[in-house]
């Protein structure tokens, strides 16, 4: 697998820095209005660290192409992260909720799931053969 150029390992990060910045704004908004039910929330941790999960496996994936174990590394900072963001909370008047920790790792951990089936699938495609004249 050929290294990705400089600038789309760069966006890659960029899009990452800028999706935890809206998140981490979003989950520490003080009294956030009422607007999704129970269900739906745990629906919108599990969306959102599908994303997060989505940002951080392909920045670490572009700028190590070589590393096998990012089905591993990806939801080991992302758990501690997730509980971070949970502990943090009761700071900003919110709810610390072990259940929306858990909705975190399941879209965390199906996120890499697809992914890394992903990455196998086209690490094993044959080289295109090249087009002789």
């Amino acid at each position: 697998m050929t290294a990705p150029s400089h600038r789309i390992r760069v966006i890659a990060w960029v899009m990452l820095g800028m999706y935890l910045c809206l998140a981490v704004w979003l989950t520490h908004i003080p009294h956030p209005p009422d607007v999704v039910e129970v269900a739906a929330d745990k629906v919108l941790h599990f969306i959102g660290y599908a994303g997060y999960a989505s940002f951080l496996y392909i920045a670490l994936g572009l700028s190590f192409p070589r590393q096998r174990f990012l089905w591993l590394i990806v939801p080991t900072i992302l758990g501690i992260w997730a509980a971070l963001d949970e502990l943090t909370q009761p700071f900003f008047h919110r709810d610390c909720d072990i259940y929306d920790w858990r909705a975190d790792m399941m879209g965390v951990c199906a996120a890499v799931a697809v992914l890394t089936m992903l990455r196998i699938i086209f690490e094993r495609r044959p080289a295109p053969s090249p087009v002789s004249s």
